[in-house]
C-alpha cells in the first residue's frame, strides 16, 4: 500500500506559506472559480490557521445553510476550497508515515543481523528472507491496526525500527508479542515471557509494579524479555533460564547505561535475576 501511494503523494509540491495579510476567508459562490486538482501543499501551521478561520467564520453565520461551501482566497495564487485544505492536512499526517514505511522496507532489504547474539528461536532474524519481509510490509496499509499482547498498534508505528531512529514504544509491543509466540509447549502456552513496555513510562511506583505483575510471564518461562527506557531511548534485557544468563542490550553500548540496566533489574526483577550471570551485548559478550 505504501509503495503504491508514495509516488502520488510525492508528486505534490510543498509551497512556502502565504502571508496572513494576503489570505482571506471566503464564502464560495456557486460558480466561483477555485483551483482544481490541487498539486501543492502549504505548511501545516498555515493550513490549520486557515481551517480555524473558516470555522470561526462559519459560526458567525445564521446557520449552516447560509454557510455553504467555504475556502480561502490568496492574493496572486487564487482560491482554494475547504476540502482541498483538509486534503493538505491529511497529506501532512499521512505522507511522513508512508515515507517512513518505505524507508523501513529499504532498510530491511540491505540489513544483516548475523552479528546479533540471541538464543533460539529469537535469533531467526539471521536466516529470514529479508526481501520477502520488505515486500510484505509494503503491501500492508500503514493505517492497519495490529493486535499485540500489550495492546493495539498501527503498522506505521514500527517504522521507528530502522536505521538510526530511536525505537518507539509500539516497536517493542509488536516485536515482543511476535517473539513471545515463537516458542510454545505441547499445551500451546508460550515458553517465552515478556514485560509490558508500558511499565517503563510510568512514574507511579504502585502502577509500575502492577503492570509488571500483570505482564505475560511465568516463573517457568525459558526466556523473559524485559524492555527498559533509559532517559531518552529504549534498551533491555533477555533472561535465559536454560543457560542461567541475563544479556543486556543498549544501542549506545556505554558502560553507564549497562549499569543503569543492572540497577533496574535489581530494583524490579531481583527475584528473577539473582541466580543469573549478567552479560552485556557487544561484539564479544562480557560479564558485568
Amino acid at each position: 500500500m505504501a509503495d503504491a501511494a508514495l509516488p502520488v503523494l510525492s508528486s505534490i509540491t510543498p509551497e512556502d506559506p502565504p502571508t496572513w495579510k494576503a489570505t482571506s476567508i471566503v464564502l464560495l459562490a456557486r460558480k466561483q472559480k477555485v483551483h482544481r486538482k490541487v498539486t501543492i501543499v502549504f505548511p501545516k501551521n498555515y493550513v490549520a490557521k486557515c481551517m480555524a478561520g473558516i470555522k470561526i467564520y462559519r459560526k458567525s453565520l445564521p446557520s449552516d445553510h447560509h454557510a455553504g461551501r467555504m475556502g480561502v482566497s490568496i492574493s496572486k495564487m487564487g482560491t482554494f476550497a475547504e476540502e482541498d485544505l483538509k486534503a493538505m492536512l491529511m497529506w501532512h499526517d499521512e505522507y511522513p508515515k508512508l515515507v517512513a514505511a518505505h524507508d523501513l522496507a529499504e532498510w530491511i532489504r540491505v540489513s544483516k543481523f548475523t552479528r546479533i547474539s540471541l538464543p533460539s528461536p529469537l535469533n531467526n532474524c539471521t536466516t529470514v528472507d529479508l526481501k520477502a519481509c520488505a515486500a510484505r510490509l509494503e503491501s500492508i496499509s500503514v493505517a492497519k491496526l495490529v493486535s499485540t499482547r500489550f495492546g493495539q498498534v498501527q503498522v506505521h508505528e514500527i517504522a521507528f525500527f530502522r536505521r538510526s531512529e530511536w525505537l518507539d514504544d509500539s516497536c517493542f509491543k509488536i516485536v515482543m508479542s511476535h517473539l513471545i509466540d515463537q516458542d510454545q509447549d505441547k499445551s500451546g502456552r508460550s515458553r517465552i515471557g515478556g514485560v509490558n513496555p508500558l511499565y517503563a513510562r510510568m512514574h507511579d511506583e504502585s502502577m509500575k509494579q502492577q503492570v509488571i505483575a500483570n505482564s505475560p510471564r511465568q516463573t517457568t518461562n525459558r526466556l523473559v524479555l524485559i524492555p527498559m527506557y533509559l532517559e531518552s531511548h529504549w534498551a533491555g534485557a533477555v533472561l535465559d533460564y536454560e543457560k542461567r544468563k541475563a544479556t543486556m542490550f543498549d544501542p549506545a553500548q556505554t558502560m553507564t547505561n549497562y549499569k543503569e540496566i543492572s540497577k533496574i533489574l535489581d530494583k524490579y526483577f531481583g527475584g528473577y535475576t539473582e541466580t543469573l550471570i549478567r552479560f552485556i551485548n557487544a561484539p564479544h559478550d562480557k560479564k558485568i
